[in-house]
């Protein structure tokens, strides 16, 4: 590496003069357009060609059939596609629709498309249909109904292929949603104006829907000059819980919108929110019921508690400064580095003045900045009615190349300058302001203090370098040259055997080996794991770009009955070199297990979820603990069907309404043909919940419940695992607004259960997401059926919620 200190020249100054009034300028990349691409087998390995993509939006609701008759792309004759995106919004998705195949979609991650693109194999199962007919409360037909299908089977954490279809009913309230597994499904109905249905559902049942009329909420929002604002997502803050229906769109050119009003009794404010930087939100005031002429401000409730005057001058001349951007931070201001890899770019002001809206996130401190300027820090005030006055000093100017280990100019860099300081992280992505190197290599960044930094370069496809420090100086150009490690890449032949079908996938395990310790000032961002790549034992195989150049190779074996699930063989942590690595394939032939559940009385079934959970010697108690299962649904008569390799099983049976596990086979399973059959001993917790005085709304956001771990806690007690300390184990889940009374399936032994509590939603200025817990119950489940009683809080009244 390289510095040398240079005064001001004549490229120099053009520079100066081209740069933004962000604190970086940023040079061109030249980057590429953003492609996506994979490919798409059946359960038996063979392409799937035909099918039906799109790529959308996260609050997009598609339709299957209208997809299905005009994609967007199509899979070619080998299932391969290759999609460019010309701009993908935050949490975008790639749908997939094919005649006869289980609808899904692919998440697109930001970090993914940095590093090619590529979704890897993904395998689509036979798929079957649900047909049902749905009436308003008069009996009529009701057309136009939108029907979505997932699964209700949830491991949130996993970034594989979601269950996903939908279909619409015709005007004998009729509908058809193909593409679905035939068990394990989460039906959800909604219409504008009418009350949203979530049930799960089994296909052995008919489905016959009645929709209440609860009218709508119709308004505009408005930015802080009274101007209509397009284009921005609108949806409703609440303190309880409604089913899971689409209640979030998008305002119109003239910023107007039209969403499902609340049942009658449900207080709430209509929030909107921008999903990029700077993230300001607006609210309505507190309302109840349908609604007309909603106004959607950065001023709702006390304005002077949800807004700052901001006065941002020279610190030399005391003149306001044309023009200026403000970026909300949440830490305190003391602690620089941290305030500045939170900040992006700002939102810009001019002339000298600013009003800043203070929205739902906790602010506290500002990142103030200006071209020409040293950016700066200032805490937000306790007294607000009183403008906030910011003077910002001389920058100093860092300028430099990065290239790789063997001095290549690398583009499309990330250049980072924090001051220094004795702490270190890691986690997240580098983002504006921050500059990307140009096809040079070359960056600049602006704005910055004097003193000492640590710089670091983060490319998207390796580790930032270590930081290297130095002296920056009011007023003057320093010039720093930075060399980023090399990429970290595997070659790795295997050798055994692979049996027929889909194909086994390599992967790499998210918990990455790190050796050494932490360097001071040094802040890593995060590397996308690589994509799935097919196994292969005729050929070497070149895996990465790893974060280190230690990891542990996982194979995934997909199931070929359900979409988005399969299991996770973990080998051996390997550390590699130049040579390739030797690896010898375990067993990997699968079995389709064909079971049913015999249990001590009847129960819904189609509200079980069957879990098998790979013993694996070669993962760790943390890894193997959120390691997403191998799932599977229940049909209406007790059998289900799981898709296993060879190897040592713990099977659970869970209710998906609560994630509850209630039953845990006494002994492994080991895949085979051959009928199994579990007897689990049914036990009912009936749970009923009651105001602490009589006469108040019952309102309940979340309900903890704790458990005791299975097999002597060495198995998860719920079917997406939470916290644990000891043997007991943290989890919960959801009281729907107007019940009163729930009956859970649990395992024998105790159980806690505390309702909470979060009114921070509903007031004009959101401090946090506080969880209030009302009063603990604890019961020792020895009996088929026992009951609990629990006690919550009075809620906050309109005049509390109306404070900041």
């Amino acid at each position: 590496m390289e510095r040398k200190e240079s005064s001001p020249a004549l490229l120099i100054i053009l520079l100066w003069l081209l740069a933004t009034p962000a604190v970086a300028q940023q040079p061109s990349a030249d980057a590429p357009t953003p492609t996506i691409r994979g490919r798409l087998i059946d359960e038996n390995g063979e392409a799937l060609a035909g099918a039906a993509m799109g790529v959308f939006a996260w609050s997009t609701s598609v339709a299957t059939e209208q997809l299905r008759k005009t994609p967007q792309f199509v899979s070619g004759a080998d299932g391969t596609y290759s999609i460019s995106i010309d701009e993908t919004p935050p949490g975008s998705f790639l749908y997939v629709a094919a005649p006869g195949r289980q609808c899904l979609t692919l998440p697109i991650s930001s970090q993914r498309l940095q590093l090619g693109g590529s979704l890897g194999e993904t395998l689509v199962p036979r798929a079957s249909q649900l047909i049902g007919r749905v009436r308003d409360a008069a009996g009529a037909p009701l057309a136009g109904v939108t029907i979505h299908v997932t699964s209700a089977i949830a491991c949130p954490w996993t970034t594989r292929a979601s269950i996903w279809a939908t279909a619409t009913s015709n005007e004998k309230g009729i509908f058809r949603v193909a593409g679905v597994p035939r068990t394990g499904l989460s039906f959800t109905a909604g219409k504008l104006g009418f009350g949203t249905m979530q049930q799960i559902v089994a296909q052995s049942s008919a489905l016959s829907l009645t929709m209440q009329h609860l009218g709508v909420v119709q308004g505009t929002v408005l930015d802080a000059a009274g101007k209509p604002i397009a284009a921005i997502t609108v949806s409703l803050a609440m303190a309880c819980t409604l089913p899971n229906e689409p209640r979030v769109i998008q305002t119109g050119p003239d910023g107007n919108f039209t969403i499902t009003a609340p049942p009658d009794g449900v207080r709430y404010r209509v929030t909107a929110t921008e999903r990029q930087a700077p993230y300001r939100s607006y609210k309505s005031k507190l309302l109840r019921g349908p609604q007309q002429n909603v106004v959607v401000t950065a001023l709702a409730g006390a304005a002077s508690n949800n807004q700052l005057k901001v006065l941002v001058r020279d610190a030399i001349s005391h003149e306001p400064l044309p023009r200026f951007s403000i970026a909300s931070v949440y830490t305190q201001p003391e602690n620089v580095q941290s305030a500045l890899r939170q900040a992006e770019a700002g939102t810009p002001y001019q002339d000298g003045e600013a009003t800043v809206a203070l929205d739902d996130n906790p602010t506290v401190c500002f990142v103030v900045r200006a071209k020409g300027h040293a950016f700066e820090l200032v805490a937000l005030p306790e007294d607000r009615s009183k403008p906030l006055l910011v003077e910002l000093g001389p920058e100093a100017t860092l300028v430099g190349t990065v290239t790789d280990p063997s001095g290549n100019p690398i583009a499309g860099v990330r250049v980072r300058a924090l001051p220094r300081s004795n702490t270190s992280g890691t986690g997240g992505a580098v983002k504006d302001p921050w500059p990307v190197t140009n096809k040079l290599g070359r960056y600049r960044i602006a704005g910055l203090r004097e003193g000492e930094h640590g710089v670091q370069a983060h490319a998207p496809d390796r580790r930032a370098n270590p930081p290297t420090f130095v002296a920056l100086v009011a007023n003057k150009e320093t010039e720093l040259h930075v060399k980023v490690p090399e990429r970290q890449v595997a070659k790795l032949v295997f050798t055994g055997e692979l049996p027929k079908g889909p194909n086994r996938l390599l992967e790499a395990d998210n918990f990455i080996t790190r050796s050494g310790r932490a360097i001071a000032g040094d802040f890593q961002h995060d590397i996308a794991t690589p994509a799935p790549v097919p196994l292969s034992t005729s050929e070497t195989i070149t895996f990465g770009p790893l974060r280190s150049n230690k990891f542990r190779p996982n194979i995934y074996v997909p199931s070929r009955t359900r979409a988005g699930t399969g299991t996770l063989i973990t080998l051996t942590e390997i550390e590699f070199g130049e040579e390739a690595e030797v690896i010898k394939l375990p067993n990997l032939e699968s079995t389709i297990v064909n079971g049913r559940i015999q249990p001590s009385e009847p129960i819904p079934f189609e509200r079980i979820a069957c879990i098998a959970r790979l013993i694996d010697e070669n993962q760790d108690r943390t890894t193997a603990y959120f390691r997403p299962p191998c799932v599977a649904g229940v049909l209406g008569n007790g059998t289900f069907s799981i898709d296993l390799p060879a190897g040592s099983y713990c099977l659970q049976l869970a209710d998906v309404l609560t994630g509850i596990v209630f039953y845990t086979h006494s002994s492994d399973l080991r895949p085979s043909r051959e009928l199994l059959t579990l007897r689990p001993t049914i036990r009912w917790l009936d749970v009923e919940f009651q105001p602490e005085r009589e006469g108040d709304d019952l309102v309940v956001s979340h309900i903890k419940v704790e458990l005791q771990r299975q097999r002597d806690g060495s198995q998860t007690a719920f079917l997406t695992p939470g916290g644990w300390q000891g043997d007991f184990e943290t989890g919960g889940t959801t009281l729907p607004f107007g019940i009163t009374k729930l009956r859970w399936l649990v395992p024998e032994g105790e159980i806690s259960i505390t309702p909470q509590q979060t009114f921070d939603r509903l007031r004009p200025q959101n401090v946090g997401w506080t969880q209030v817990s009302g009063s603990k119950a604890t019961v020792v489940v020895d009996t088929a059926s026992q009951r609990i009683t629990l006690r919550v809080p009075a809620p906050p009244s309109d005049q509390d919620l109306s404070k900041r």
